[in-house]
Order: structure tokens, then sequence, then C-alpha cells
């Protein structure tokens, strides 16, 4: 039977998997994903999940149109470099095309998403079923779905370096891509791990006794970190270079 998804959600990661290769939550297990910073408070089940609007997945013909800053500040910086040479302005120009860049994702985001006439969009969970808000379905209508009806959980991961703001030391934590909902007859629901405190929501998942396995995959987690250490490296590179080359032949950096 094929597979069909109910969600909006489209993901870049194969859902197919072998049994062999998912790993049921355990408690030890589920201390990949738990927050080392505090580890002296016991706290009770979340059982409520505000959604993050502004970082759910867009679609595809907008993904493109969220770049807009990006590619015109790029092309501001390439014309300022190349008819003034001045660095301090295209560096300017650059830090506002990503600060514009993130506020207008944020802002198609939110007409994307928005649940009209449904108030905020909060996940809900409870040991009968989890209630899921219209921002992860095309008819942005919310629905429940009951733990009767849940054949499993999967949940799509990788190691991820963070650093502990009590010792200031790096860790590494589960960071979770995708929550896969299998339903009956072959039916599943995508949730991005992004779009909500999916780490609390593995603990809640765990001691509400839902069916959930594990599948770390081959997937760098938050691309975008390494994209912007990858280019602040490069561009200082291309300062140092640049000054040490105006430095020798004696001509002014700017």
């Amino acid at each position: 039977m094929q597979e069909q998804s109910l969600s909006n959600v489209k993901s870049d990661i194969p859902l197919n998997y072998s049994p062999d290769k998912v790993e049921r939550l355990d408690q030890e297990s589920l201390a990949r994903f738990k927050d080392i910073q505090l580890p002296f408070f016991k706290e009770k089940i979340l059982r409520l999940f505000p959604c993050n609007l502004w970082q759910m997945p867009l679609p595809v013909a907008k993904q493109q149109r969220a770049l807009i800053p990006t590619y015109t500040a790029l092309g501001l910086t390439l014309l300022i470099l190349y008819s003034t040479q001045n660095w301090i302005a295209s560096l300017v120009i650059i830090t506002l095309g990503f600060c514009a860049t993130i506020l207008y994702r944020h802002r198609i985001a939110y007409r994307q998403f928005f649940p009209m006439g449904y108030g905020k969009a909060i996940i809900k969970i409870d040991e009968n079923k989890i209630s899921l808000p219209g921002i992860y379905f095309e008819n942005n209508m919310p629905q429940d779905i009951d733990k009767s009806k849940i054949r499993n959980i999967i949940v799509y991961w990788n190691w991820c370096k963070a650093l502990n703001n009590i010792s200031y030391h790096n860790y590494y934590s589960g960071y979770i891509f995708l929550l896969d909902l299998e339903l009956e007859n072959a039916q599943h629901i995508l949730l991005p791990g992004t779009s909500f405190d999916c780490n609390r929501f593995m603990e809640t998942l765990f001691q509400l006794g839902y069916e959930t396995q594990l599948l770390r995959v081959e997937k760098r987690p938050m691309l975008w970190r390494f994209i912007l250490i990858i280019s602040v490296a490069f561009y200082l590179l291309w300062i140092t270079v640049l000054g040490f080359y105006k430095i020798f032949s004696g001509d002014h950096l700017f």
C-alpha cells in the first residue's frame, strides 16, 4: 500500500528505513535529548507545546522569495567592492542583508502558517491523543490523532555540538530534524523538529507511553551555522590578504 502524507510538510530525508537501523526510545536513549544545563530540577510532564511559526519549512515556491534581501545585498556588495573597494561599507551591506532576510522570512512564514480564527498554534498531548494545530495541514484545520491510531513515531535525529552556559564547555546532544507519526492505512504526519520544543516533547512521549523509535541520519544539524562561519572566515581572510597587499604596495587600505 502506498504511503500517504496527511501534512503539508515536505521532507528532504528519505522516510523509508530498515527495522534494524532504528532503536526504541527508552530511559537511556532519552538522555541524549535532555538539557544537561538543568540537572537538579524534575519538572512535571509538559502537555502543551507552542509552535514557532517562523521556523516552519516554507513551500518551495517561497523559499527563494525569502532570500531576496540576501541576493540584493550580495549584488550591492559586489558593486561596492568593484567600484570603490570599500570593505567596511560592503560588510555593513551584507550584514543588513542577512538581518533583512531573517525578518522577511519571519513575515512570509506568519502569513503562510498563521492559523486564522484558531488562536495560538499549540500542540497538545495527553494519555489518549495528540492534538495538532492547523499549520501542519493543507486545509489549515486542526486535528486530533487518537493514540490507538498511531502505529509508531519515528524520530529522525543526529548529534549536534552545543555550549553549556553554566560551565562554558562544549557537549553533544541530540538534534531532531523530523518526527514522523505513522498511522493506520499507511498514512503519516510529519512534524519539523524546529517548529516546537521537540526535545521536551520526546520526554512527554516516553512518559505517556507512546511507541517511539529513533533513527539517526547522516545530516548536518543547523547547516546555516556552518555556512555563516565559513562565510565570515572567508571574508576575514580576504580582508587580511588584501590588507597586507595594500600595506606592502604602499596603497591606502580603504
